[in-house]
């Protein structure tokens, strides 16, 4: 059981610091990300990990659980959907902080 979650989890880490540094590697200029996205990413796959982690820590996965997965993607889905709105929203909350 320990060894599914760490192949999945070790083998997410890992595309996603491929993906990164490639595409850091290939721009040919420096890249300045903004928080807000890399808030919203980190937000999201971090709820997946421990939602995956919780609901296969038995070992079997029953078809409720993998429609609260499946649910768990549409909402991001609807999230990237509203993502303009989103990002606009998180702007004018940083404005106000300062």
């Amino acid at each position: 059981m320990r060894s599914i979650l760490n192949l999945s989890f070790g083998s997410a880490v890992f595309n996603l610091l491929v993906i990164i540094s490639f595409t850091a590697l290939l721009a040919g200029q420096v890249l300045f990300l903004d928080w807000r996205p890399l808030t919203r990413d980190s937000f999201f796959y971090s709820l997946s990990i421990g939602v995956f982690i919780y609901l296969s820590w038995d070992g079997v996965v029953q078809h409720y659980e993998a429609a609260i997965l499946l649910a768990l993607y549409i909402v991001y889905v609807l999230v990237m959907k509203f993502n303009k709105h989103l990002m606009g929203c998180l702007g004018s909350c940083q404005q106000s902080c300062r």
